[in-house]
């Protein structure tokens, strides 16, 4: 059975607490409006990695060379095509990251 339990605050639940202890986590609540000051990186980097996997699937799945199961269905990319948007990615980003910095000190 499925319960859900609300904490108060200060008042720990000792199980998941010890749970967590034994797995080296530490739970943090991160505060609404908050997530863009305290992860800035899955705000800036993981927007911009997921915004370019999209590009290249969309251009991947509108190109006419990839092949299809007996249902007729598209097969998924290749991991090598993968790893050749994240390769692609990698030297844009670095230009972006750079370019940032740049305007952030200057």
């Amino acid at each position: 059975m499925h319960t859900d339990k609300q904490v108060d605050a200060g008042q720990g639940d000792t199980a998941w607490e010890t749970l967590l202890d034994t797995v080296c986590t530490h739970l943090a609540v991160i505060p609404s409006g908050l997530t863009s000051q305290l992860q800035p990186l899955d705000v800036s980097v993981n927007k911009l990695f997921k915004g370019f996997m999209h590009e290249e699937w969309a251009k991947w799945i509108e190109a006419p060379t990839h092949h299809v199961t007996l249902a007729g269905r598209v097969k998924r990319p290749l991991i090598s095509n993968v790893c050749e948007w994240v390769k692609i990615l990698g030297s844009k980003l670095k230009v972006r990251l750079l370019q940032s910095l740049y305007k952030m000190w200057h």
